[in-house]
């Protein structure tokens, strides 16, 4: 029977001074047409309580398609360089390394989980 994830609690330290980018993304979509699933990104974030208030892409938690397999789920910080206002993104056809490098980007850490598909 499917399981509800619901929104992680997400805590880090940074640097009072920078801001960050959290980003949670699926590389392991159905089609390989499309680069990835974006499920979760906030932006300029000087620290973890300010996450709702600086979404760019509300939470959406995983839900692998019947019959795909097991999914990686990513959660990335990164950090700017500065003040980012990117357009929304997509969802589906997300690509984290194009918005990697269309927002100045460096990869502070990256941590990810494994979710199975139902079996047809």
């Amino acid at each position: 029977f499917p399981v509800t994830i619901g929104q992680p609690s997400v805590k880090f330290t940074g640097e009072t001074e920078k801001l960050y980018t959290l980003v949670m993304w699926d590389p392991d979509v159905p089609s390989q047409a499309q680069p990835g699933y974006a499920h979760w990104i906030a932006i300029n974030l000087q620290g973890p309580n300010n996450i709702a208030s600086n979404e760019l892409l509300n939470y959406q938690g995983p839900a692998p398609p019947p019959g795909t397999g097991i999914h990686r789920y990513f959660f990335g910080l990164f950090e700017q360089q500065r003040g980012i206002s990117p357009q929304q993104p997509e969802r589906p056809h997300f690509s984290i390394d194009t918005f990697i490098k269309e927002n100045d980007l460096s990869e502070v850490t990256k941590v990810f989980m494994k979710v199975s598909a139902l079996s047809v």
